[in-house]
């Protein structure tokens, strides 16, 4: 036998070599898939289950602490696993099932009061022919929705006339019935998380990023179940975001709206006027126009400094578990170690 005929199979084996590592690699890749595929549902249906079962825990539990912790852990999963491409699941389903999510958190009742003073502050105007700038819930102690405004129920309207006017459409339609008006709160929040989670989804946005949005735990829980009106400004100014290169008037617009419902959104607006003239020069004046007159003529409307007053009177308040106030604590340390600061 010759050299050449006994190193022929060895050269035979050598080439059938490539097409088994293909195959092999082949195989670990579908492998690799399906993994991926199944992790990615059960992460999304258990971050989803648990958001939704979450305010049927009323009480401050060890069961309720671990549900969170759950949500949290499979929420931070699934959206750091769908970034990086280890986890998969369409973003169809991932909408689908965050439109479903979304519309369950309007089942349970909530356990805050700001929904009751949002509502108060239309039904001070519609029942009461007041403003809710200067008159308390706390006026009107038969009212059954300002009985339910709990520690809101001292103070004027922190809001801007924005959110008086969807307060008012609200007291229109469901008066002093409380389920009524619950739900209609919580369905605004539902629509404005919807509105955005499809915005994404037809935006193109990455799978993380409609995960992120669609299925954030403190969006559906304080946003939508708790009804704050965070989420509407949110939508609003996504949108704006949106449309801020095609239709900037329009985008100015939108974040006025904004600006009206919570101040602090004035910033944006400011921000987004700059760029505006930036890039228009002395044509952005037609362009900022709209947006300019609809906050002046709204802040007159509403009373003036008489609206502005209580925004001043309350810039103290905020939440526990803000990050503002590590700031605030640093900035009150600071000054009280220097001697002879007023």
């Amino acid at each position: 036998m010759t050299a050449s005929a006994k190193t022929a199979p060895r050269f035979g084996v050598f080439a059938a070599g490539p097409d088994i590592k293909e195959d092999s690699l082949a195989m670990m890749s579908s492998r690799s898939g399906r993994a991926g595929t199944f992790a990615g549902w059960g992460l999304l249906v258990v971050n989803a289950a648990g958001v939704v079962a979450y305010p049927f825990f009323r009480r401050l539990t060890p069961t309720r602490g671990a549900v969170l912790v759950v949500i949290t852990v499979a929420y931070g999963l699934l959206v750091g696993g769908l970034a990086s491409g280890r986890v998969r699941v369409g973003v169809r389903a991932i909408v689908g099932v965050s439109v479903a999510a979304t519309l369950a958190m309007c089942v349970a009742h909530p356990v805050g009061t700001d929904l009751w003073s949002y509502h108060m502050n239309g039904r001070i105007v519609t029942e009461y022919d007041a403003s809710p700038y200067t008159a308390l819930p706390a006026d009107f102690p038969n009212d059954r929705i300002a009985e339910r405004t709990g520690i809101w129920a001292e103070t004027p309207s922190q809001y801007g006339p924005g959110l008086v006017a969807i307060a008012i459409v609200m007291s229109s339609m469901t008066s002093d019935n409380p389920g009524a008006t619950r739900v209609a709160w919580q369905l605004l929040g539902a629509l404005a998380a919807i509105a955005m989670v499809v915005g994404l989804w037809r935006q193109r946005a990455p799978a993380g990023a409609v995960a992120a949005v669609g299925l954030s735990p403190t969006l559906l829980y304080e946003g939508v179940h708790l009804a704050h009106i965070d989420v509407v400004i949110g939508a609003l100014c996504l949108a704006a975001l949106w449309l801020l290169g095609s239709r900037k008037a329009f985008a100015l617009v939108l974040l006025a709206v904004a600006a009206l419902i919570k101040a602090p959104v004035a910033v944006g607006w400011l921000v987004a006027v700059v760029w505006v003239w930036r890039g228009e020069g002395r044509r952005a004046v037609r362009v900022i126009a709209p947006s300019a007159v609809l906050a002046a003529v709204s802040v007159i409307a509403a009373g003036g400094a008489t609206m502005i007053r209580p925004m001043f009177e309350v810039r103290d308040q905020t939440n526990a578990y803000t990050v503002w106030n590590v700031f605030r604590g640093a900035w009150r340390i600071g000054r009280d170690s220097l001697v002879g600061f007023p």
